[in-house]
Order: structure tokens, then C-alpha cells, then sequence
């Protein structure tokens, strides 16, 4: 059989369609492959469109377009202003391209889609792949979205895989983008392996920490927010230094947290971002509020949890002979401008504070006051000497 090629002949494609106006290939078939092109070097079936499809296919019982290569790409599609490949099937895939070596499909186009596939009851279009990274793979060289799903009345995209459904990969800063304009809804991992949440738009957007519980023995409420980081001072601090403010509801651990706060600190670039791991701030510790911690029945505030509590609450679960809503500073308290301290840690009649006092004025209350005895110790430093002294106020009647 001879076919003349009235818009020529390359030798290269198992079967080359040109068209100005039409389809540069039509193959319709009721139960074999509508087209079918078979090539050892070049490509299986090649198909260039002025204004229409490159290749069309169609098949009630098998491939719209079925094309096979050993070296190249299975089917190549081109349009200037059309879709590249188009494919079509009731009840199979509407493009099925196979390669040993290259890529399964190849489409190019100008203005439309590169390739679209559609199907009644299947994929609308299936990517597969043995060893390479990905049996579809988008690369958007603009600023949209390299791949991008939608539906109508079900999910936009879903994930499955035998390693990990999903994987972010990590950006190279550390903590939340704080440049570009960012939309509600974006995640982002950071060279540290933290997870970010844009909750509102703007720029660089409105982010929060999420903080992720190790393990089933970890609270799985447990949120973190992060605030911006700010340039610090040099000195006292180092120049190029930042500071970030970490607030916590819940905790790693099994204990009744219901917020904690810390400072974290590092060197930062030029665009306030940290350049390593932040580390906490040494001298700044932690702030927590805790429930029942050491003292049963009592909200308790805690700094760095060292040497008490600065700040305790009672509440109905307490001592008995407290009642709630008490107030006991464990640590003591500084009253006035001046800054007098008063606390009462342990000392009695005979014996005085184990510690001097800051400043004159500090006041140590006596925890086991007697008929006859005094109610305190007062630090009294002379005039004009820096040596100070505990000395008995307030007697008790005998």
C-alpha cells in the first residue's frame, strides 16, 4: 500500500500527521488501538497541529492513543495554541504512553495545556514509574503552582505511599518566612524540621509554630506561637544577634500546662532570620503556668520550675483550711518603689535568715512566733557603712 504525504515525510516518526486546519492524525478503531506507531529511534507517533490537536484517538474498548519507545518518549504531542495531546475513553485510560527509559508522555504547548486527559470511569490521566522520583511530576518556572488539584464535590488531592503519604520538603531558613506575600492556608517545614501555618494573608503573612507531640505520650493539643524575630542591642548583646518569643499551650510532657513562654535567641541575616538554631535564652529561662505541680490544688507559675514557686492560686481541690482563690508568693514579694523585700523562709526567734538581706528595709517574718518573742528581722545597714545586720522587730506581748 502507498500513501503520498502531500505536507512531506520524516523518517524519524513511526507515523508523522501534519494538517493546517485539521487534526494532524485521526485513527478510529472499535476494538483494536485507534492509532498505533511503532518506532526503534525516533518517536512512536508524532502529531503537529497549526489550530487542532496534535493526536487524537478514540476507542470504545481500548487506548484512545497507545504509543511504546525503548529510547524516546512514547507519545509526543505539540500546539501552538491547542492542547498537545488529547486523549479519550469510556472505559480505560484516556492516554496510556509507555517508555523503557524516557518519559512515559511528553506535551508542549504555548498557550493551553501541555497534556489533559480525560475519562469517564478512570484516571484522567495515570503516571507510573519504577525508579524515577515521581510517576508525575510538575515544574511551574513562574511563581504558580507546580501541580495543582481541584474537584468539584470531593478532594482536591489524595496521597498514599507504603514510606510516608506526604512529604514537605524543608525550605533553608529557620522559623516562618518573614519576606514575600504568603496566603492564608500555606505550610511551611524550615531547615529545623518546624512546621509553620499561614493564618491570614499579608506580607510576609501571619504564621504560627505548630508543635508537634513526640510520640503517643505527648499532649496532642499542644500549640506553639512565635512571634517575629527582633533585632537585639550590641551591646549588652552580640551584634547580630535576635531574639524570638515562643508561647506554648500545653507541654511535651505529662503535666498539666496550660501555658508556657520562652525566649529563644541566635544570630540573624540581614532579613531577620535565623541563621542556625535558636537556643534559649540562658539568663531568661522558661515561664510556665502549671496545675497540681509539686503542691496539689494550687495553679502555680514557674520560672525554669528551680526553687518553687513565685506565684501560687488555690483552688477548691487545696488544703482545706486555704479555701480558693489564695494567693501565696513562696519566694516573696518586693512592695513599693524601693523595692523592700519581704518573705518569710523559715527563720524563728533565736535563729535569723540563713541569707542577708538586699537593701535595708528587707523584712524576714518569723515562722514560728512565741508570747514574749518578736514578730521579725528587719536588715538595718548604719549610715555610712555597705555592712549590713539582721536585727528583731515587733514584740509580742509576754
Amino acid at each position: 500500500m502507498t500513501v503520498e504525504f502531500k505536507s512531506g515525510f520524516v523518517a524519524e516518526g513511526g507515523v508523522l500527521g501534519t494538517s493546517e486546519t485539521g487534526n494532524g492524525v485521526i485513527g478510529q478503531s472499535v476494538s483494536e488501538d485507534g492509532v498505533f506507531g511503532q518506532s526503534q529511534k525516533g518517536r512512536g507517533v508524532g502529531g503537529i497541529s497549526e489550530s487542532d490537536v496534535g493526536v487524537s484517538g478514540k476507542s470504545t474498548s481500548d487506548y484512545g492513543v497507545l504509543g511504546e519507545s525503548t529510547s524516546g518518549r512514547g507519545v509526543g504531542g505539540i500546539s501552538v495554541s491547542e492542547v498537545g495531546v488529547f486523549g479519550f475513553s469510556t472505559s480505560n485510560f484516556g492516554v496510556l504512553a509507555e517508555s523503557a527509559s524516557g518519559r512515559g508522555v511528553g506535551g508542549v504547548s504555548g498557550s493551553a495545556f501541555g497534556v489533559w486527559g480525560f475519562s469517564g470511569l478512570n484516571e484522567g490521566l495515570h503516571g507510573e514509574t519504577n525508579s524515577g522520583p515521581g510517576g508525575v511530576v510538575g515544574v511551574n518556572n513562574g511563581s504558580g503552582a507546580g501541580v495543582e488539584g481541584s474537584s468539584v464535590n470531593g478532594i482536591g488531592g489524595s496521597f498514599s505511599g507504603g514510606h510516608a503519604p506526604l512529604r514537605l520538603i524543608p525550605g533553608a531558613i529557620v522559623g516562618a518566612p518573614a519576606t514575600g506575600n504568603h496566603q492564608r492556608g500555606e505550610l511551611f517545614v524550615d531547615n529545623n524540621g518546624d512546621l509553620f501555618y499561614c493564618r491570614e494573608d499579608g506580607t510576609p503573612g501571619n504564621w504560627f509554630r505548630v508543635q508537634l507531640a513526640p510520640g503517643a505520650t505527648g499532649f496532642s493539643s499542644e500549640v506553639e506561637g512565635v512571634s517575629p524575630v527582633i533585632p537585639q542591642p550590641s551591646p549588652p548583646a552580640p551584634a547580630g544577634t535576635g531574639r524570638s518569643v515562643h508561647a506554648r499551650l500545653g507541654a511535651h510532657e505529662q503535666i498539666l500546662t496550660a501555658l508556657s513562654f520562652s525566649v529563644v535567641e541566635g544570630t540573624i541575616d540581614s532579613e531577620h532570620h535565623f541563621t542556625g538554631k535558636p537556643e534559649v535564652a540562658s539568663k531568661v529561662g522558661n515561664l510556665e503556668l502549671i496545675y497540681g505541680y509539686v503542691v496539689p490544688g494550687w495553679w502555680g507559675l514557674y520560672w525554669d520550675r528551680l526553687n518553687g514557686s513565685p506565684l501560687r492560686i488555690s483552688t477548691r481541690e487545696a488544703e482545706m483550711d486555704v479555701g480558693e482563690g489564695q494567693i501565696w508568693c513562696e519566694l516573696g514579694i518586693f512592695l513599693g518603689s524601693t523595692m523592700v523585700h519581704v518573705a518569710a523562709s523559715g527563720s524563728t526567734a533565736t535563729v535569723p535568715p540563713s541569707l542577708p538581706g538586699r537593701k535595708a528595709g528587707d523584712i524576714e517574718f518569723n515562722s514560728d512566733p512565741q508570747a514574749g518573742g518578736h514578730v521579725g528581722w528587719v536588715w538595718v545597714v548604719p549610715s555610712g557603712s555597705t555592712a549590713g545586720s539582721w536585727k528583731q522587730f515587733g514584740n509580742i506581748e509576754p
